[in-house]
């Protein structure tokens, strides 16, 4: 929606200017229409994925866990990272691992760990789901 910087910010500004929820069906109208990657781009992702998936079916459970749990750091800890937590890998591997936080931080970069890390084990444990 178009947006007026010079009135953006006054109180007195018409709240239907101001969007106040998340239109998800965008999502499902548009990401669709949208070609991000070239057709060879797109046949390379799916010769990885392909590889990938083969990978997968050699793990042993365990060995799936392991890979999962420090992809889980990985990620949560350079997400974060992005977003201005100033939480190390090492801390940020406490903290998920034995959910010890670390001294000197606040409680709200250990929540955006947490959190990333929470999301990251939803996406796993429901690689079927559709919202």
């Amino acid at each position: 929606m178009p947006l007026n910087l010079d009135t953006y910010f006054e109180k007195d500004v018409d709240e239907r200017q101001v969007q106040t929820s998340f239109n998800f069906e965008l999502i499902k109208e548009q990401l669709p229409k949208v070609t991000i990657f070239t057709s060879d781009e797109s046949a390379h992702l799916k010769d990885l994925q392909k590889i990938f998936r083969q990978h997968l079916a050699e793990m042993s459970e365990n060995e799936y866990k392991k890979e999962m749990e420090r992809l889980g750091i990985d990620l949560s800890w350079k997400s974060s990272q992005i977003e201005g937590n100033t939480y190390s890998l090492l801390e940020t591997e406490r903290l998920l691992r034995e959910s010890k936080t670390a001294s000197g931080k606040t409680k709200e970069e250990a929540v955006m760990l947490l959190n990333h890390k929470d999301t990251l084990c939803f996406i796993l444990d429901n690689s079927d789901y559709k919202f």
